[in-house]
């Protein structure tokens, strides 16, 4: 809690300074939920476009990091943006074009939800965002496998039932946060 000097009486002369907590006035409101109101206000403010293509970007921000965290746990070797890069490249610029090329899937796929499925879809935005993660899934489900027994591209990826789940949860991540940023209702 973020504290300012009190309007001082008696005890400024004893050489100290009263503290009270800032934003909270007399509506009770603390710092950080009107921290929060305006930040939701900034967002709800911004065109649906850069709400979608923002929301996007922390999408798969948010499911970059999940995807770490497996991989640090040792439950998936899924590296996202290293399988994007080996279909552009061999050389070591694979890492920067997976990245780029999932970023931009990610932008994609937030202006796809934003602008073909977002009115189309039940609930608050989270949920409307997990709903539509589903369809990136069930095509994704079928061209992994494809692309683990080295039909599409030379290479292998260990793809079983745990895989499986954990891209589903990892699609999951991003439709969520995609939902939360662009469906701030």
């Amino acid at each position: 809690m973020e504290l300012a000097p009190k309007e001082l009486g008696s005890e400024e002369k004893a050489g100290h300074a009263l503290l009270k907590p800032v934003g909270e006035g007399k509506t009770g409101e603390g710092v950080s939920s009107t921290f929060r109101r305006r930040a939701v206000e900034r967002v709800v403010a911004l065109p649906p476009y850069w709400r979608a293509t923002l929301g996007g970007i922390l999408g798969t921000f948010a499911m970059t990091v999940w995807t770490h965290a497996m991989q640090v746990s040792g439950a998936s070797q899924l590296d996202v943006a290293r399988a994007f890069g080996a279909l552009l490249s061999s050389g070591g610029e694979a890492l920067f074009l997976g990245t780029a090329l999932h970023v931009a899937v990610g932008i994609i796929l937030g202006l796809i939800y934003a602008y073909g499925f977002y009115e189309l879809l039940p609930g608050p935005g989270w949920l409307r965002g997990l709903i539509f993660s589903m369809l990136p899934t069930t095509f994704l489900l079928v061209f992994i496998p494809l692309y683990a027994w080295g039909l599409l591209i030379a290479g292998s990826l260990a793809f079983g039932p745990l895989a499986a789940a954990l891209w589903i949860v990892n699609q999951m991540v991003y439709g969520a946060v995609l939902g939360i940023f662009y469906g701030t209702d």
